[in-house]
């Protein structure tokens, strides 16, 4: 059903088809099948920045555009996309890269929509379309931390641009930040980016203060080119 959006519908015949019998049916014309009417309808209810459609397999995260190689002008979108990608041990790669095919959701969704669109290829050619149930908590713990980058940059994706914070598994431990030059703390909720308690630097990471009472503290960093990466909620000490 995935070739029967809107869009590159006709831009990339090749990787299609009309033969109403194969896999890669595209339809008599762009959402022409209910499937994708209903994908259609709470996708333009609202303006989503994000949207990431689950398949398999490949172990690939892909984005627009699929029916060309030309690459989006938008740099954010191969960014987070390769950022996802890392998190799940995937290739990241634009759609096309893969093979060229037009009628996708991504394509639609960001060129109509301007929603950033993934795609997340679960699982290696062994598992293959109808990989096996176990496998589910597998593909669950390598795509979550992906879900929560989305959630983390949702109100702004340009925050991809900055250095990203990784929380301390052991208590009193630095927060990590490479290539980062300060961070900051917020408590109760996130303020404007350079307003925050500044945090002392610890080699490559950055230290919340010890003492008091424990409070939940959302942290964020900046490069050397003043670019301020996504909020990081944890504890203090």
């Amino acid at each position: 059903i995935n070739r029967n959006y809107g869009y590159s519908w006709d831009k990339a015949p090749a990787g299609s088809s009309s033969d109403p019998e194969d896999a890669t049916y595209r339809g008599p014309s762009a959402f022409s099948e209910p499937e994708t009417q209903a994908m259609k309808k709470p996708l333009t209810s609202r303006k989503f920045i994000y949207c990431m459609s689950y398949h398999s397999f490949s172990n690939a995260i892909l984005w627009p555009w699929s029916y060309t190689h030309e690459a989006p002008a938008d740099k954010r979108l191969a960014l987070i996309g390769n950022k996802i990608a890392k998190f799940a041990g995937y290739k990241g790669e634009q759609s096309a890269d893969l093979y060229i095919h037009g009628g996708t959701i991504n394509d639609w969704a960001f060129a109509e929509l301007g929603t950033y669109t993934y795609t997340s290829e679960m699982g290696s050619h062994q598992d293959g379309f109808d990989p096996p149930y176990a496998k589910v908590a597998q593909y669950w713990k390598e795509n979550w931390p992906g879900a929560q980058y989305m959630l983390k940059t949702a109100e702004n994706p340009s925050e991809a641009f900055g250095p990203d914070l990784e929380a301390p598994l052991t208590e009193g431990a630095a927060l990590l930040a490479n290539g980062a030059v300060a961070a900051e703390a917020f408590f109760g909720k996130p303020g404007t980016s350079g307003t925050g308690m500044a945090l002392q630097k610890v080699g490559t990471g950055f230290s919340l203060p010890s003492g008091g009472a424990r409070r939940l503290a959302l942290v964020h960093a900046k490069d050397a080119q003043g670019n301020w990466g996504p909020f990081t909620a944890v504890w203090s000490r």
